[in-house]
C-alpha cells in the first residue's frame, strides 16, 4: 500500500518543468528541452500557435504574420547550468505602422535577457556589487550588465511618482580627476536624500535645467534649499524660485569647512614660526584642531591639556571655531545677528588674519546663513549620500563616461524602483 507521500509525489518531465517554472500565457509554450552536457548549457525551446494573430507593439491592434527569425535569450541558471530559450521569434505587418517584431512576455523587445536574469542582475547591483564583478557570476559581458542597469534606471524614472518636493539639496561631487564635476539635486524623502538630478559642471546653467524642469506648481511648494556659498547656484535658484532669498540656507557644514580651513592655516603658520625657533609644540597636532571636542582620543584630550597653558595662536583660532558652531543654536534672527558681530569683532581684536577672512565671509552672505533660524535645514542627508555614492565608484574602479557615473548614481541613490518583473 503507497504512503501518503507517495501517493503525493508527482514526477515530470523536463519540458513540464519549464512550463511551470515559465509560466508563459497562450499563445506561447515551451518545447523541447535540450541538455547540451559537453558545453554545460540548458536550451530550452519557445513555441507559438500557428496563425496566432499578435498585437502591434504600437498601437495594440492584431496584425496578421509577416515572418519570424530565430532568437534566444540568456536566462537564469538551472542548478548552476547555463541556461538559455530559444525559439523562432515573429513580426507581425501592422497597417499603420509597418513590419515590426513583436513582444514577448519574459523579456524586453530587442533584449537578449530574460525578465528574471535581470531581476537577479538587478539584486546582485543593489548589494553594491561591482559591475564587472557581477557580470563574471553569471556569465555575461560587461556591456550587457551595464545595459541591464541603464534600463532599469530609465524603467525607473518611468515609473516615478509625482512626489513632494519641499526640501532641496544642492551640492557638487567630484567625478575624476582634474577638477570634473557635476551637480547633485537632491530632495529629502522621510529622512534620507534622494537624487532627483545630476547635471555636468557646476555653472548656473548646470542648476538651472533642474528649475527649468520643475512646473510652477512644483517650485512654488518648495519651502527650503540648502546649498552651499556657490555663487552660479545662488543665482540660478534665484533666478527660477519664487522667493528663493527667503528659501535658501547656506549650508552648516560647508561654512564650518572654512572655519577649520582658518584654524588650519593659523596652526600651520604658528608651526612654521615655532619650528625656526626650534620648538615642536604643535607638531603632529593638526587633528586635534579640527576634530570635535567630544569626539577626541584620550591622546587627544591629553595633549590638548598639555597645549592648553601655552598662550598660542592657535588655541585662539580653536576658541574662536568652537564658539562660532553656537551661532546655529539661535533661533532669532536678531540674537543671532548680534552672536555674530561680537564674533567678528573677536577675530579683529585679535588679528588672527585667517579667522577675519572668514568672518568677512561669513559676513558677505549672512542673511542665507540666518535663513537657518526660521529653516533649520542643512544638506546632512546629501553628504551621508556621498559616501555611499564615493563607495560605489571606488568599487567600481572609478567610472570616468559621465553616462555611466549618472546611471550609477541613479541606480544606487535615486530611490527608483527598478524591477523589470513588476507590472506598472
Amino acid at each position: 500500500m503507497k504512503t501518503k507521500a507517495a501517493r503525493n509525489k508527482v514526477l515530470i518531465t523536463s519540458k513540464d518543468l519549464y512550463t511551470k517554472v515559465l509560466d508563459l500565457p497562450r499563445p506561447w509554450r515551451v518545447g523541447v528541452v535540450e541538455w547540451k552536457i559537453e558545453e554545460k548549457e540548458l536550451w530550452v525551446e519557445v513555441l507559438y500557435r500557428c496563425g496566432t494573430r499578435f498585437i502591434c507593439p504600437q498601437c495594440g491592434r492584431k496584425s496578421p504574420g509577416y515572418d519570424h527569425r530565430s532568437q534566444q535569450w540568456r536566462h537564469l541558471d538551472t542548478g548552476g547550468v547555463r541556461t538559455f530559450l530559444y525559439g523562432s521569434l515573429p513580426r507581425i505587418e501592422c497597417a499603420q505602422h509597418g513590419v515590426l517584431e513583436v513582444a514577448v512576455p519574459w523579456a524586453d523587445r530587442f533584449v537578449r535577457v530574460t525578465h528574471a536574469m535581470e531581476a537577479h542582475v538587478i539584486e546582485l547591483l543593489q548589494s553594491e556589487m561591482p559591475v564587472a564583478t557581477a557580470g563574471r557570476m553569471i556569465g555575461l559581458a560587461w556591456n550587457t550588465v551595464w545595459s541591464i542597469a541603464a534600463r532599469a534606471v530609465e524603467r525607473g524614472k518611468l515609473r516615478k511618482p509625482d512626489r513632494a518636493l519641499t526640501h532641496i539639496m544642492v551640492d557638487e561631487k567630484a567625478r575624476a580627476r582634474g577638477h570634473e564635476y557635476v551637480t547633485l539635486v537632491a530632495s529629502e524623502q522621510q529622512g534620507k536624500a534622494v537624487i532627483e538630478h545630476i547635471e555636468e559642471g557646476r555653472t548656473t546653467e548646470a542648476l538651472a535645467s533642474y528649475w527649468k524642469g520643475l512646473s510652477p506648481q512644483q517650485l512654488e511648494q518648495i519651502e527650503s534649499i540648502a546649498m552651499d556659498m556657490h555663487r552660479p547656484y545662488w543665482e540660478a535658484t534665484v533666478a527660477h524660485v519664487p522667493k528663493a532669498e527667503e528659501k535658501i540656507v547656506h549650508d552648516r557644514f560647508h561654512m564650518m569647512k572654512h572655519v577649520q580651513a582658518g584654524v588650519n592655516t593659523v596652526r600651520k603658520q604658528e608651526h612654521r614660526a615655532l619650528s625656526e625657533e626650534g620648538f615642536d609644540l604643535l607638531k603632529g597636532t593638526k587633528y586635534l584642531w579640527l576634530t570635535n571636542r567630544d569626539q577626541w582620543t584620550s591622546t587627544q584630550r591629553h595633549d590638548f591639556k598639555a597645549i592648553q597653558s601655552a598662550d598660542l595662536r592657535t588655541s585662539k583660532a580653536w576658541a574662536m571655531k568652537e564658539t562660532i558652531k553656537h551661532l546655529w543654536d539661535y533661533t532669532y534672527v536678531g540674537a543671532a545677528k548680534n552672536f555674530f558681530e561680537q564674533w567678528k569683532q573677536w577675530t579683529c581684536r585679535v588679528k588672527l588674519t585667517p579667522m577675519i577672512k572668514v568672518a568677512e565671509l561669513f559676513d558677505r552672505h549672512l542673511p542665507n546663513i540666518l535663513t537657518f533660524c526660521s529653516l533649520p535645514f542643512t544638506t546632512a542627508a546629501l553628504e551621508n549620500l556621498n559616501g555611499k555614492i564615493a563607495r560605489i565608484i571606488r568599487a567600481a574602479r572609478g567610472i570616468y563616461d559621465l553616462e555611466h557615473f549618472k546611471t550609477l548614481i541613479y541606480f544606487h541613490c535615486g530611490g527608483l524602483d527598478l524591477n523589470p518583473l513588476r507590472i506598472t
